[in-house]
């Protein structure tokens, strides 16, 4: 189950994260708004059913560990490692160089991706691989791990061909295929 994309930031998006963190069986992502709507209410995370991964930028990860950005944008990966155990949640901690910290405090630091993917929509892209993978029986830490590795790689193909100062949300998922294919040939290694 995939939360929180296109949704705003209502009364309406919080009772809705709320009900189906309480309910929802199946693994869920949660990213923008989602997240948004959890940081009004964090205690919601301590008794969830289901495996969760959360994809906040630096700015949604202050609003729910309730830090200042300065404090994230100095410390985002330990404030991530003590946020995930705290939790039981795998955190996608969005940058320049994205941090995947599982539940047991691992942390997983990409090295692709570029500048011009930091665009509206390139997170929504993000999630969206997340969940495709989950929904296709892949543990979500692992489905993290390996959506910031494709959405990265699919990235850095959009710059090359189009220069990264053009890329778009929309041009990342036109190069998912080319990088799906190189991936699962086994050309480039996760």
């Amino acid at each position: 189950c995939l939360l929180g994309c296109g949704m705003s930031d209502t009364v309406d998006t919080r009772y809705i994260t709320e009900e189906v963190i309480k309910t929802c069986e199946k693994p869920l992502i949660i990213d923008a708004d989602g997240i948004n709507a959890l940081s009004a209410n964090i205690n919601v995370l301590t008794n969830h059913r289901q495996s969760i991964v959360l994809t906040p930028h630096p700015a949604e990860f202050a609003r729910l560990a309730h830090k200042d950005l300065d404090c994230v944008l100095k410390n985002g990966e330990a404030l991530a490692v003590d946020f995930a155990k705290k939790y039981d949640v795998t955190v996608v901690l969005k940058s320049h160089r994205t941090k995947v910290v599982l539940p047991d405090g691992m942390v997983f630091s990409n090295v692709l991706g570029n500048s011009g993917m930091a665009t509206g929509g390139s997170g929504d892209v993000l999630a969206g691989i997340t969940a495709s993978l989950a929904a296709r029986g892949v543990r979500e830490d692992i489905a993290a791990a390996t959506a910031v590795y494709i959405h990265g790689k699919s990235g850095d193909e959009a710059a090359y061909a189009l220069g990264k100062d053009s890329v778009s949300a929309t041009d990342i998922i036109a190069f998912l295929p080319k990088t799906l294919s190189s991936v699962l040939k086994g050309r480039n290694y996760l």
